[in-house]
């Protein structure tokens, strides 16, 4: 029994968007902030 994929994985399309939604925001942020939300985000993504 073969099991099939769909064409397109929604978990990834929507944390792209969210994230191209949301790191050009936090170039508004002071760099000690920046560079906290990043490294979290970051270490949030290799779990």
């Amino acid at each position: 029994m073969e099991v099939s994929l769909p064409d397109y994985t929604p978990i990834f399309t929507r944390t792209f968007d969210f994230l191209t939604w949301l790191l050009p925001i936090t170039n508004n942020f002071p760099v000690a902030q920046r560079h906290t939300f990043t490294t979290n985000l970051n270490a949030a993504g290799w779990l």
